[in-house]
């Protein structure tokens, strides 16, 4: 930390290059030397210097270009041997240097996990990092938050070395606000991103909830209830039926405003009476809001977001919903259609 530049750290290299003493470890970091020929002169140092163990300078987003450059000359005789955290966050990478990374990451051969927050990252960058966890097993996850991508940590699936969602989460409670109809604030969202970890999909087809309706003539499938597509889901003719959404076992949410998308597209036997119910055990059911003649849903797909008074009786919440029809829709029939459903307020989990 002594603000020594390029200048003086290629004059370092030549003293260390020259010097009898048995140095194993120079450490330059926080002195603004740049890179380019100072990696170079480093190389050419730690050749003529075998009893040099470690260097340490400023890893920069240039220094990743620097570096990769040389892997990309003799892939075979270079191997990143990183910390347990490799820190590479607010480098101001982009997509464009991705491919770098990439092949920086693939020579690390040692367990680490990478910290790439705060960088200037899209989905496009985020996938192509992704190649690395197939590739390398030594790469247990890749922190990504404060970048322009969905995910907040990129892991594997199945890869169970890591608590993701404790790590990221450590308060094991997770917030979230309504925006917008529909927004990716909501928890619904959330889960189908498994934790903000992997590109959205939708959560009934991926695991992370459980679908489930009265019985009833069910004309399309249960994922089309927390879809974000204009796909609807019925039931005909059954008087109190209802759709359930299970967040699963050690999960509950307690909820603060929900959404719903009607399921049909020509905007007929839309919800006007129904009711929105929370249970931690699928047996006892607590109305959270009676909807009586309620005129949200109007017309083709149509959404509406109803704001939630906190239930102080159960803070946790519950760990199923569900939507319960009391009465007639807005074409006197008793048919129910869902196209969308999503929830907000704090959500646990263990």
């Amino acid at each position: 930390s002594c603000n020594i530049g390029a200048a003086g750290a290629l004059a370092l290299w030549h003293y260390v290059k020259a010097t009898k003493a048995p140095l194993e470890v120079v450490d330059i970091r926080d002195n603004n030397v740049g890179l380019g020929r100072v990696v170079e002169g480093m190389e050419q140092a730690l050749l003529q210097k075998p009893s040099i163990r470690a260097v340490g300078f400023d890893f920069s987003r240039d220094a990743l270009i620097e570096a990769s450059r040389l892997v990309a000359e003799d892939p075979e005789r270079y191997h990143l041997h990183s910390p347990s955290l490799l820190d590479i966050s607010g480098c101001n990478i982009t997509d464009q240097d991705a491919p770098a990374v990439v092949s920086l990451l693939l020579r690390v051969s040692v367990t680490a996990s990478i910290n790439l927050c705060n960088n200037e990252l899209t989905d496009y960058g985020a996938d192509l990092l992704m190649t690395v966890l197939d590739a390398n097993d030594c790469i247990e996850a890749i922190a990504t938050a404060g970048n322009h991508c969905q995910a907040a940590i990129l892991v594997r699936e199945n890869d169970h070395r890591l608590n993701v969602w404790a790590c990221l989460y450590p308060s094991h409670t997770v917030n979230f606000e309504y925006q917008s109809d529909f927004d990716d604030a909501g928890i619904i969202y959330f889960l189908g991103t498994h934790g903000r970890t992997r590109p959205y999909q939708n959560p009934c087809k991926n695991g992370q909830v459980l679908v489930s309706s009265s019985e009833g003539k069910v004309k399309q499938q249960y994922a089309a209830v927390v879809g974000r597509e204009r796909q609807g889901c019925a039931i005909y003719y059954k008087q109190h039926a209802w759709f359930c959404i299970d967040f699963g076992a050690g999960r509950t949410v307690a909820p603060s405003a929900y959404t719903l998308r009607h399921g049909r597209e020509d905007g007929t036997d839309a919800l006007r009476n129904w009711e929105f119910q929370g249970s931690t055990d699928g047996k006892t059911w607590t109305t959270i809001k009676t909807h009586e003649a309620d005129p949200g849903l109007t017309g083709a797909w149509s959404t509406c977001t109803w704001l939630l008074d906190a239930n102080p009786a159960i803070p946790k919440g519950f760990q199923m919903v569900r939507i319960r029809k009391t009465g007639l829709n807005s074409s006197g029939k008793e048919h129910i259609h869902l196209g969308g459903f999503e929830v907000y307020g704090d959500f646990f989990f263990e």
